[in-house]
């Protein structure tokens, strides 16, 4: 097992619909991933978000399926007779109880009445209380459980959880370094050093097998290590595909540009790329007494398109999209070179769009916090239309490679529209009683720049461009779709064209999704598990 030991920060590429803003994008480069630190929420998906994985070339992969793996992995504790008062709650059949990963409310949750007026105030605005947004529906107002370990008051990180206590065995060894690439077997060190050219890469069934990887140690010498079976990548959305595009896996054109010789043919690696804009509000309190300081307010309301835009407006927001969809497939299209075609992304689209708009999926989340002498939301659209990329840079010759991390935030019109609804459902909310009575001025962005409940779209815009950071929700990267649709993986999550090479991370999960990655990402794990030592015990070729 490596772990990387490189800077914990990176920025994306100028956002053309954020003021050309080049945004910090952080990473959890330790042992246990992001999961060291992450928000530690867990909320897992919209049932139907799940479903759609199977129509995109994976069958097997829906929420019926992915759904024992989310309980499998999961020792939830129920919460205490307090923190049920102050808004915990669970519905039992959704949980698992012996699972490696704890979850609960942590004993930092605020108490009091603060929940009550949420929930009071979003049931006024049509919001119902979700009891448990576990069980495949997320839409309505709850206080979600959190990756802690409750009674020993820490997070419950992934290594935590699934490494230390297996730390001593002898056949696992962690080391530390920085992954440079794959290594092929001889078919592919041939391809590799012929400098096969663009395009006559490995493809179709002919299929490549991993021997090893190369790193780069922390005294900067590189070292291999062989792999006799499989070589597993779980390096996250931003650093797997760079890792396959150093090993001459990906498009071409852009392997070529970087003297990379291509070994397989595969331009949907770096592409896909969904990513939340997270755009924050924040008001003082007219009573500060109400939240003291240390505490946990683990509250969000997850509203769908029919909740943002109602009845009157839905049917023309949701024509006008459909309309869009062509225009925003040529536009993706043409930042990849045309390599993965617009009608193989517009029938992506199409699928988000039935999503959004005839399963009623949640498209919006508003987190509503409090901190002392403040109240405030941070809010982002979920199902992304927009799409970005991230990829291997050349900044200036062969030993300076960097990486381009392009997310083309509201590149869609869609996207853009769904933010500014929730922004406003924000606003309404904390100057809607019984929350409007204890919620005083607005101090982010100030009533000047946004005022309260009449704000123009020009303000809102502006409000977006300037205050919109990363939400760290990245994924898709090397999607599990079918290989025409600029799918990186199968539904066995093995690199297309290699033998032995898996990707386990959220760089497979093709399309955004209603709760925060961290569940689904520990059910994915979960079940891949499964898939690879099935997989041994059929005798895969191949750490």
């Amino acid at each position: 097992m490596l772990t990387r030991t490189s800077p914990l920060t990176d920025a994306t590429t100028p956002q053309k619909h954020l003021a050309n803003r080049s945004l910090e994008y952080h990473q959890g480069k330790a042992i246990g991933g992001t999961s060291t630190i992450n928000g530690m929420t867990y909320v897992r998906a919209d049932a139907a978000e799940i479903d759609a994985w199977a129509a995109l070339g994976n069958p097997g992969w829906d929420w019926n399926a992915l759904y024992p793996y989310y309980q499998r992995g999961e020792a939830f504790a129920p919460p205490t007779a307090a923190q049920t008062a102050a808004g915990a709650s669970w519905v039992p059949a959704y949980h698992g109880e012996s699972g490696p990963l704890r979850t609960s409310y942590p004993y930092e949750m605020l108490n009091g009445t603060l929940f009550d007026r949420m929930r009071t105030t979003w049931e006024a605005l049509g919001q119902p209380w979700n009891r448990d947004p576990n069980g495949g529906d997320v839409r309505g107002f709850a206080a979600w459980p959190m990756t802690v370990d409750r009674d020993a008051d820490v997070r419950e990180d992934a290594a935590r959880a699934y490494l230390w206590g297996v730390a001593a065995r002898r056949n696992l060894h962690i080391v530390q370094g920085t992954v440079r690439r794959v290594l092929w077997d001889h078919n592919g060190e041939d391809a590799r050093s012929r400098g096969r050219p663009a395009g006559s890469g490995f493809d179709g069934d002919e299929k490549v097998a991993a021997r090893g990887v190369e790193y780069v140690a922390p005294g900067g010498e590189t070292i291999t290590v062989g792999a006799t079976k499989e070589v597993i990548l779980s390096a996250g959305s931003i650093r797997t595909p760079l890792i396959l595009e150093e090993s001459g896996v990906g498009n071409p054109d852009i392997l070529g540009a970087l003297g990379i010789p291509t070994v397989i043919d595969l331009p949907g690696v770096g592409e896909n790329f969904q990513e939340q804009p997270n755009i924050p509000l924040v008001y003082n309190s007219n009573r500060p007494e109400e939240v003291p300081e240390g505490v946990i307010t683990p509250f969000a309301a997850f509203l769908t398109a029919g909740d943002l835009f109602g009845p009157s407006r839905l049917p023309e927001i949701a024509a006008r999209a459909l309309e869009s969809l062509p225009t925003w497939s040529a536009q993706i299209a043409a930042a990849n070179g045309n390599r993965i075609s617009a009608k193989a992304l517009e029938r992506i689209l199409r699928l988000q769009h039935d999503l959004a708009f005839a399963k009623n999926v949640t498209v919006a989340e508003i987190i509503c916090f409090a901190r002392p002498g403040q109240f405030g939301s941070a809010w982002w659209p979920l199902l992304l239309f927009s799409r970005g990329s991230v990829h291997l840079h050349n900044t200036g010759g062969e030993e300076q490679k960097n990486m381009a991390i392009d997310p083309q935030y509201l590149l869609a019109d869609l996207d853009k529209t769904i933010t500014i609804a929730a922004g406003r459902a924000a606003q309404t909310f904390w100057r809607t009683a019984p929350m409007a009575g204890i919620v005083g001025a607005n101090v982010f962005p100030g009533a000047e720049a946004l005022p309260d409940l009449n704000a123009t779209d020009v303000q809102w815009e502006t409000h977006l461009a300037s205050a919109a950071t990363p939400n760290h929700h990245g994924l898709g990267t090397a999607a599990m779709m079918s290989r025409d649709l600029g799918g990186v993986v199968d539904s066995e999550l093995r690199v297309y064209g290699t033998r032995n090479v898996r990707v386990v991370d959220a760089s497979v999960i093709p399309l955004q999704i209603s709760g925060h990655l961290t569940a689904t990402l520990y059910a994915l794990a979960e079940r891949a598990s499964e898939i690879i030592i099935m997989g041994q015990g059929k005798g895969s070729e191949g750490c």
